[in-house]
């Protein structure tokens, strides 16, 4: 039975040549030996006269299954031109390749022949050149599947082709030695995907990006298997990988049994070309990646059209035909020429395509357009946010919806497509109409601009809302990140309604990031969706902000309501707000005051009153301990400066002091309505007693509000300042009535192990979550 067939570049041959060669193609190799020798010499022969390289591809009976003419290149033709079931192709290969020129041989397989190599597959690889040496020793060598490093194939055995022929396979070929390439994934698995991705000198920017498009990848059902990274230190030419790493992310797919290869940016239809041409795999930019998994989200008539449409505009400029596609139709009768190629019926098919789904999105458009009509006596606020931040998870709670109700929201990227409202009551206590909450398609860095297009109908139910939440996902390091992304894609839509940020998995997020979140974003609502936690503030903060912007009064709208809904008073963690107010000593600017010293304000509600004179004694007896910690302090009320001369005389004999800090005169109540010292439920000319204590960067550390009848207790405030100075610079906490030089608490976020590296001094472990150590800068 004929067993191997002749391919590859065989059209120029000469009939005496294919004869010849397909002589060699029948002949049988020993199944204990690696080659007849006799067969690799009349092969030599027949290459020296066609000066082109030549390859049998042996079985483990010994059968010469194929005989390649010329360069091995894609690895597709040549496993289709393999006789036989797909079962035996495989089974104990071994190839056997003639190549050089002369006497010069070529021993190492190039990186393209490497590649080919390691999708057939072989047990082994004999490599030698044309003719023999000077000295009649004829150069050969045997490569192995390479199991590391960046190498394709190793060399176990170089010599004369006479003894190398004579070796055992299996002796040369251990049990442990790799297959060339990884398995193939099976239908009913995931598909198998390298990742190509560029980088820069930012490192956990780099493994922030590669993170996410491992994500999506998953998002779309396959699986990362391997990734290759190049930086490029120059502008990129023809494509954004040069040759080199082309040739590397090949042999690496092949290690990692790849069959996708996944950009991490969008390539032209030129680059994706040449690149599949390199790897010899099919390849996915980011913006096809992102395209798939919305064709796989998409569950509505509507999201189906919207992201019909977008595939159709990315894939018709890199529509490509291959064999017969491109042969032309039949021309028809008399002069009409012959025909248009099958790939121009193609491009206008799809054309036609577009156009009728861009009518469709068009009325869709509309259909949306009538439906916001009629909720416009409605207040209405959009969700918006980088993908998986938890945007139909925070709905879900701020609507107590639960089964069938509940928006679908999971753990992946894009998990909704569709936008979805639902009404939130205000209650007993709120009054007025329902509050309107729009949940939309989640944003992405470098959204790509068909999906833009397509789903401009969904982003118009953002874009018509009073206000928008911008959700951010504070488990994410890179929160910052994706928030700019999502101002910059709002900035694009020219969206200018209010906008407000919403902290999200404030009970999954690192310590400390509650911390650097108030510092980026001092207007910042935290919450946790699936904790149910801050979700009363938030509902509480949206009803009062659209029962001021619904009123028809301008005057009850408050100023602050085109930032951030409702007028805020002070959080812990925010910036506060520099002024300038006078008092006994002169104007005092409370920066300035300041500088780099922590402050303690102060406010009371007016001069000669007794429980604040002792107060204020007390303030300037304790000077020393300010300053020992570098501590300012300023008080205030809303008398004038002549009257809080004359009260400090009475301060100063009444209590044994000399009180020589600032008290600020706030007779306009600038400063007492910016701190918000002035409470509803008090009287509007007098400030409460408050305490607030800022750091040096004008962050607000503590705010205690105490009653009419109930003295302040400085040594309190003294300890908070203690602790506040002493958890800023180690990872500790202070335990429940902590003094200065008591025990501390290791912050949860610091394994045990490394506590103990970190804290010399000892830690002891009451429970897991519960650890002590001694104060460290004790």
């Amino acid at each position: 039975m004929r067993q191997g067939v002749l391919a590859g570049r065989t059209a120029g041959l000469r009939p005496a040549e294919r004869r010849r060669l397909e002589q060699i193609c029948h002949r049988r190799h020993p199944a204990e030996a690696v080659a007849d020798l006799l067969t690799l010499q009349r092969l030599a022969a027949e290459v020296r006269g066609l000066e082109l390289p030549l390859t049998l591809v042996v079985d483990g009976r010994g059968l010469c299954r194929l005989l390649w003419v010329g360069e091995l290149e894609h690895a597709a033709r040549l496993l289709e031109k393999l006789p036989g079931p797909s079962r035996r192709q495989g089974h104990n290969l071994r190839l056997l390749t003639c190549a050089g020129a002369g006497r010069q041989a070529q021993l190492q397989p190039t990186a393209q022949e490497a590649v080919v190599g390691m999708d057939l597959a072989p047990e082994l690889w004999l490599r030698f050149g044309p003719q023999p040496e000077a000295g009649g020793r004829w150069p050969a060598a045997i490569h192995t599947p390479a199991t590391s490093g960046d190498r394709a194939w190793q060399g176990v055995l170089a010599g004369d082709l006479a003894d190398l022929c004579g070796q055992d396979p299996a002796a040369l070929v251990s049990e442990e030695a790799p297959a060339a390439a990884a398995p193939a994934p099976t239908p009913e698995g995931p598909e198998r995907v390298l990742l190509l991705v560029q980088t820069s000198g930012d490192r956990a920017l780099n493994e922030r990006r590669i993170a996410e498009l491992e994500g999506l990848v998953r998002s779309a059902g396959a699986v990362p298997v391997g990734r290759v990274e190049q930086r490029r230190q120059g502008p990129a030419t023809r494509n954004p990988w040069g040759e080199g790493k082309l040739r590397e992310a090949a042999l690496e797919a092949r290690r990692v049994g790849a069959s996708l290869v996944v950009a991490d940016r969008e390539l032209t239809p030129a680059q994706a070309r040449d690149m599949e041409s390199l790897l010899d795999l099919p390849i996915s930019d980011r913006s096809e990646l992102i395209l798939d998994i919305f064709a796989q989200r998409a569950a509505s008539g509507a999201g189906r059209l919207q992201v019909e449409l977008a595939q159709l505009r990315y894939r018709l400029p890199r529509l490509t035909g291959r064999g017969l596609s491109l042969s032309r139709q039949g021309g028809g009768i008399g002069t009409r020429g012959p025909g248009e190629t099958q790939l121009e019926k193609d491009r206008r098919a799809i054309a036609r395509r577009i156009e009728r789904l861009q009518r469709e999105v068009r009325r869709l458009g509309d259909h949306r357009a009538r439906l916001r009509q009629g909720r416009r006596d409605l207040p209405r606020v959009a969700l918006v946010g980088y993908t998986n931040a938890g945007k139909s998870s925070l709905l879900n709670a701020l609507t107590g919806a639960s089964g069938d109700q509940a928006v679908l929201a999971e753990d992946q990227l894009f998990a909704t497509l569709d936008p979805t409202t639902r009404r939130i009551g205000r209650g007993a206590a709120g009054g007025g109409p329902p509050l309107l909450v729009t949940d939309t398609v989640g944003f992405i860095r470098e959204l790509p601009p068909q999906l833009m297009e397509a789903f401009r109908s969904t982003f118009e139910e953002a874009l018509d809302a009073d206000g928008l939440l911008i959700v951010v996902d504070l488990a994410d390091p890179a929160w910052p990140e994706q928030l700019a992304t999502v101002r910059t894609i709002l900035d694009a839509l020219k969206a200018t309604m209010p906008r407000r940020v919403i902290g999200n998995q404030i009970d999954r997020c690192a310590s400390g990031e509650l911390e650097r979140a108030r510092a980026l974003e001092p207007g910042m609502l935290f919450v946790s969706a699936t904790a149910d936690l801050g979700l009363q503030h938030l509902r509480q903060e949206l009803q009062s902000w659209t029962a001021a912007a619904t009123t028809d009064d301008p005057a009850a709208v408050p100023a602050s309501a085109g930032a951030n809904f409702s007028p805020m008073t002070l959080q812990l963690g925010d910036t506060v707000p520099d002024f300038t107010q006078e008092s006994q000593l002169g104007p005092i600017n409370l920066y300035d005051f300041a500088g780099d010293s922590w402050v303690v304000l102060f406010s009371h509600p007016a001069d000669y009153t007794p429980v604040c004179t002792t107060e204020l004694g007390e303030v300037s007896r304790l000077r020393a301990e300010w300053e020992k910690r570098n501590v300012k302090t300023i008080a205030l009320s809303v008398d004038s400066a002549e009257s809080h001369k004359g009260w400090i005389g009475d301060i100063n004999e009444t209590q044994n002091t000399t009180v020589d800090y600032p008290i600020l005169a706030d007779s306009d109540k600038k400063v007492s309505s910016l701190y918000g010292m002035i409470h509803p439920n008090s009287l509007s000319n007098l400030t409460v007693r408050s305490v607030f204590i800022i750091d040096p960067s004008k962050k607000l550390r503590l705010q205690i509000t105490y009653p009419a009848s109930t003295g302040r207790n400085f040594d309190e405030i003294l300890r908070v300042i203690d602790s506040l100075q002493l958890t800023d610079h180690h990872q500790v906490a202070t335990p429940v009535n902590w003094k200065e030089g008591d025990d501390c608490v290791v912050v949860p976020s610091i394994p045990t192990d490394e506590a103990r590296a970190k804290f010399p001094k000892g830690v002891t472990e009451i429970r897991p979550y519960l650890r002590m150590t001694p104060q460290p800068n004790k």
